[in-house]
């Protein structure tokens, strides 16, 4: 049976001593050392292989979420107003949602361009998890036109993923990036078992 020893070592200064583990227990604590995942492209994944977004994402949607559902009970306290004879009320309430609208799109704005801030045109991989459709499409159409401009057979990747976290696994973002690329002209095939799209210029 394999010993440990632990080695205590008195300093000069002062009179508490410092344990030193010997060399097996030190390699056994490295293996341990947790390190950052990361994709390909150096993105932050978890241990499944699933992008890890900052935290500022989840707070801006978060923020959405709730000046959406302040939309939403905006526009029905402007149409029970109305409906009330209340212009004065309706008018203010539909003020109110004009505003939280504004702010619901402020807030998705800012998680989408976090979610971008990935150096995807130094990495050529452009991973479109987290973002809705809308938000994909005009991101992957940035991508197609940034590239579009480079050299001739420039080749790139759009990660869409192949919608298994969707409802009823049907995928939102992939038929939509499809469609674009064939638009383009660009030459494009699936890979990564349907989850992303390699694309050549």
């Amino acid at each position: 049976m394999m010993k440990h020893t632990f080695l205590f070592v008195l300093p000069l200064l002062g009179g508490a001593f410092t344990p030193r583990l010997s060399w097996p227990v030190r390699g056994l604590a490295a293996l341990c050392a947790s390190k950052p995942l990361v994709d390909e492209a150096g993105r932050p994944i978890d241990a499944r292989g699933a992008r890890v977004f900052p935290p500022a994402v989840n707070a801006a949607r978060a923020d959405a979420r709730a000046a959406g559902d302040a939309m939403g009970a905006a526009a029905a306290a402007a149409s029970a107003a109305w409906d009330a004879g209340d212009k004065v009320a309706a008018k203010a309430q539909s003020e109110a949602k004009t505003a939280a609208k504004a702010e619901m799109e402020r807030a998705n704005a800012n998680a989408a361009a976090l979610i971008l801030d990935q150096g995807w045109r130094d990495s050529r991989s452009l991973d479109l998890h987290g973002l809705y459709v809308a938000e994909a499409e005009a991101a992957a159409r940035e991508a197609v036109e940034f590239f579009g401009m480079g050299a001739k057979g420039t080749t790139f990747e759009i990660v869409t993923g192949a919608g298994h976290h969707s409802v009823g696994n049907n995928a939102k973002v992939r038929p939509v990036i499809e469609r674009l690329l064939g638009a383009s002209g660009m030459q494009f095939e699936s890979e990564h078992g349907d989850g992303a799209y390699k694309v050549r210029t």
